[in-house]
């Protein structure tokens, strides 16, 4: 063996070695390149989040997603997480979403916040959904562990109305204290009007209550009609409170500004509720409306609303000189008994009547009331006599014969008042004892039998306009009304 080569191949060996350890001893920062560094430190990142999340489900009840689609920035010193563009965090049923989100794993918070875009619009306003409430805001701070919120600025629905307020907190019973609340049926971002109130307690799926307020139009103009508190019910739940009126102004009836259909609504009990509503016109008009609702299971079921309106068209200063007054009433009532609740008896009722001169007015008047020529009304009640074959019947029924060139009730109206009907069922005569042989067919007297009918009624025939505008008195009532009656 050559003693030379030997030597040179441990040398090289010996070299390679050395070299080998100096290369792996040096620092990492030495022998890699800034994008190396930067994805080094995004998966340190990644792994202490992970690590993070792993600590979060001790605290937490469920994991927490996050999501965004331009970019996501870690920082390291504070433990936070920055979402940018259709940012999204889900916790549980907790979806929000913003242009930009902060998410901070040692406090579970969360801030989202909108964005401009390149004209200066707001784009990803910050939008909050928990199963079925939702509402938007301008800035939106909420805590995963503790269930509490911060909220600026924010537009809600409840029912068929709009909460706007400028500072809310958002309590972990779902319940929302707001400071600075604006309450409206106007869908409008910029509400044309609405309730203004130092304060409001929004509670989820049952109602709304609030401070000190008074009415305000195009969210400016205060009105000197104030209350020291409201509760305003979520209609999806039967609960009373105020109904909010809507506004306008009367041009082509020369009304004026108006207030109409405001009122309170009152739930009695789950069988029973009504609404007592009012309007108001700056001429002098007004009117006032009941609607009422019942039920009583496997029973019974109706409805009954009473109107009365006095209306002046035209304004009240022109009283002599062309405008005209005009008062109207009306009652309609619908009652059905449910077919379970008697076999021996029902009352029923269908009824639709008006009065007066303002049944026609332009004012709330609808296309139906200028087509119908004919309004009837029917109450009923029948009975059968238990273990007989006699029934009787009571009803009254009313028809209005209405004038369709004339805009108010000159009608000509037919009244039965009662009408009654008494039967009586086939029933064979006791004839049997006559036959000697009482087996095979029946002779033709064992065939007769009986019925019975009474028909009784009283019927007033009279003109709707005389009646209104005549007193009705003892020497005049033959003039008024065409009495006929009879009984078969």
């Amino acid at each position: 063996m050559n003693i030379k080569a030997v030597v040179r191949n441990f040398f090289n060996l010996f070299l390679l070695i050395i070299l080998s350890s100096g290369l792996y001893g040096q620092n990492e920062e030495e022998i890699l390149p800034a994008d190396s560094l930067e994805l080094v430190a995004k998966m340190d990142s990644i792994a202490q989040n992970k690590a993070q999340s792993d600590d979060e489900k001790s605290v937490l009840d469920h994991e927490v997603i996050y999501d965004a689609v331009d970019s996501m920035y870690f920082d390291l010193t504070k433990n936070e997480a920055y979402l940018y563009g259709e940012a999204m965090v889900k916790y549980g049923d907790i979806t929000l979403t913003a242009y930009k989100i902060a998410y901070n794993f040692d406090n579970y918070s969360v801030v989202a916040e909108g964005g401009l875009d390149t004209a200066g619009n707001v784009i990803g306003t910050p939008s909050f959904k928990q199963k079925k409430e939702s509402f938007e805001a301008k800035k939106i701070t909420y805590n995963f562990e503790t269930e509490k919120g911060y909220i600026q600025e924010v537009r809600t629905e409840i029912a068929d109305a709009y909460v706007h307020a400028k500072v809310s907190k958002k309590q972990p019973n779902n319940a929302v204290h707001i400071k600075g609340g604006f309450f409206t049926t106007c869908d409008k971002p910029k509400p044309h009007f609405g309730f203004k109130t130092t304060k409001m307690i929004v509670i989820p799926d049952d109602k709304v209550v609030t401070g000190p307020g008074y009415l305000v139009f195009f969210n400016k103009i205060p009105i000197p009609i104030g209350l020291p508190f409201a509760m305003i019910p979520d209609q999806n739940k039967k609960a009373s409170g105020i109904i909010m009126p809507t506004y306008g102004d009367a041009v082509s009836t020369k009304q004026g500004f108006y207030l109409r259909n405001g009122g309170y609504y009152w739930a009695v009990n789950d069988y029973f509720h009504t609404a007592i509503k009012g309007s108001i016109y700056a001429n002098g008009s007004w009117g006032l409306t009941s609607e009422s609702n019942y039920i009583a299971r496997y029973k019974f079921s109706g409805n009954l609303n009473l109107i009365y309106e006095d209306f002046i068209i035209g304004g009240k200063e022109d009283i002599n000189s062309g405008a005209t007054q005009s008062k109207s009433f009306n009652v309609t009532w619908r009652h059905t008994q449910d077919s379970k609740a008697s076999q021996y008896s029902s009352f029923n009722s269908n009824v639709n009547f008006v009065s007066g001169g303002g049944y026609r007015n332009n004012v709330n008047s609808s296309t139906e009331d200028y087509i119908n020529k004919n309004l009837s009304s029917n109450i009923s009640y029948r009975y059968i006599i238990p273990n007989s074959p006699f029934n009787l019947s009571l009803s009254t029924q009313l028809s209005q014969v209405l004038d369709p060139n004339s805009t108010t009730v000159n009608s000509t109206n037919d009244l039965t008042l009662p009408k009654l009907t008494f039967n009586m069922k086939r029933i064979d005569l006791p004839l049997s004892f006559l036959k000697k042989n009482r087996l095979g067919k029946k002779k033709w007297y064992e065939k007769i039998g009986m019925t019975y009918t009474l028909n009784a009624e009283n019927r007033l025939k009279y003109n709707q306009a005389q009646l209104d505008t005549t007193a009705i008195t003892s020497s005049n009532f033959e003039e008024l009304f065409n009495v006929k009656n009879g009984l078969k």
